[in-house]
């Protein structure tokens, strides 16, 4: 059972600080999208799109308010993204990233925009 105080909590923090910090959800959330679309056109989920997703997550919440924090971040998810793209260079023999002996996951996504 989630103990009523971790609610509390977690709705004191969204409807206060981040609500100021970052204005209302669906704005952000909108322009979170917009990136992810691109990100994830083809329907391809790898680690290191993953990693891109959260750089542009991190893009977005830096467009709204300037945080050192943010910049930090988006820095941290391009180094781990480096990583993963080092771990599956040493790891890999194809040069076509759609040949890669690591999985990767391809959703069909619905068009929303029509």
């Amino acid at each position: 059972m989630i103990h009523p105080s971790i609610l509390e909590e977690a709705a004191a923090i969204v409807n206060g600080d981040k609500q100021q910090q970052y204005g209302h959800p669906s704005v952000h959330y909108a322009r979170v999208a917009a990136g992810w679309e691109t990100i994830f056109a083809d329907g391809i989920f790898s680690e290191e799109r993953v990693a891109l997703a959260m750089v542009w997550f991190k893009i977005c919440r830096q467009l709204h308010t300037n945080k050192r924090d943010n910049i930090v971040d988006a820095i941290g998810y391009l180094l781990t993204a480096d990583a993963v793209i080092e771990q599956q260079r040493k790891a890999m023999t194809p040069v076509n990233p759609l040949d890669k002996p690591w999985p990767t996951w391809k959703i069909d996504l619905p068009n929303y925009r029509d």
